[in-house]
């Protein structure tokens, strides 16, 4: 066990050297499918693909829709 430990701090310590502080993440990478998909998904155009009609404009809210405070 002593023998292990060692050898596990020794490639930590190693990979601290060559890396610094640099955790490699265990996620996989983003593909070129990820990306365009991400790309794609919004345009900031306001029109979705799952939304069936576009909403309609927010109206101006009357005074008795504010709350009181007091």
């Amino acid at each position: 066990m002593d023998r292990t430990c060692r050898e596990a701090y020794q490639l930590s310590h190693e990979l601290y050297r060559t890396l610094g502080n640099y955790q490699p993440s265990p996620y996989a990478p983003w593909t070129a499918e990820d990306l365009a998909w991400l790309a794609g998904a919004d345009d900031a155009s306001g029109c979705y693909p799952d939304r069936a009609t576009p909403a309609p404009a927010p109206t101006t809210p009357a005074p008795t829709d504010q709350l009181a405070l007091f």
